[in-house]
């Protein structure tokens, strides 16, 4: 079985290598790299922002101000220069550990592998920004359909044709699709999907309760014994030394485990991966 699938690995690793030669040597293309944008940068820049603020303010406070003033000043200002820029430092080598979109394909050609998926499938890549992950689910299944579902708001280089862009020179256009829409609303009938991925989107739901009603709709859309998997940043040691006071963003493993238990599928698979920061990885079934 260990053979088996160390072949099936070896097989996508030999697919998405031609994949990337024949994105590279195909006549019609003129972009030479597909352009994911910087994840997640937006909230590090306005943190960055306000700890170069806290700065200014502790400097002008030493400069101008005596006594107690000058002491509070520094002491609030100054925290909040040194957490700022510490936080918004942090996102360097969480982008290129972590975030940065490349060499993850073969992270989920072993999660597909592992759990015995592969074939003709439909599959959803749910909060797919600019098609990172759903380009890496299509070469990992490549006798697959992925569809992309995104609202495309809020992370840079992200709207509706820049992932149909990226798929083209990735040379997956013809197995991808990409559609606007929600993850509580997804444009799928019932019972009609093999797959579902959703890669570090639910912690931005902004309630339990919302959460809940994703996970629901991802097992409506889902055929009887259908797969879902969900990547998602741990709140831990880790977090908490690079993140400071913004380590509450995401949950702890625990969370993550007791919310998915309660789901309703009918197994739950947990997994851990380390690139900086801990990640949990789960796979349920239908």
């Amino acid at each position: 079985m260990e053979i088996k699938q160390k072949l099936k690995i070896r097989r996508c690793q030999m697919m998405i290598k031609r994949t990337r030669q024949t994105r590279n040597e195909s006549p019609g293309t003129t972009e030479k790299k597909p352009r994911y944008g910087f994840i997640a940068i937006r909230p590090f820049l306005t943190i960055g922002i306000v700890g170069v603020a806290g700065w200014m303010v502790a400097i002008t406070g030493i400069l101008r101000l005596e006594g107690l003033g000058r002491w509070v000043t520094l002491t609030v200002a100054g925290m909040i220069g040194i957490i700022g820029t510490w936080v918004a430092v942090s996102y360097i080598p969480l982008y290129f550990l972590v975030l940065r979109p490349r060499g993850n394909e073969n992270f989920w050609a072993n999660q597909f592998t592992k759990h015995g998926i592969s074939g003709k499938l439909v599959a959803i890549d749910a909060g797919c920004g600019t098609g990172q992950v759903t380009i890496e689910v299509a070469k990992a299944l490549p006798d697959a359909h992925v569809t992309g579902i995104d609202i495309f708001k809020g992370m840079s280089g992200t709207s509706p044709g820049q992932p149909t862009r990226n798929a083209k020179i990735e040379g997956v256009s013809d197995r991808v699709t990409f559609k606007k829409g929600n993850l509580l609303d997804l444009p799928f009938p019932d019972n009609s999907v093999d797959v579902v991925t959703v890669g570090s989107v639910l912690h931005e739901i902004d309630s339990d309760e919302n959460r809940k009603a994703a996970l629901e709709e991802i097992k409506r859309v889902l055929k009887p014994g259908g797969y879902f998997f969900t990547v998602e940043l741990l709140r831990d040691w880790r977090m908490i030394l690079a993140m400071l006071v913004f380590a509450p963003v995401w949950k702890t493993g625990k969370y993550w485990k007791e919310l998915l238990l309660n789901a309703g599928y009918s197994s739950l698979d947990v997994g851990l991966e380390t690139r900086m920061l801990n990640m949990g990885v789960y796979c349920m079934q239908k």
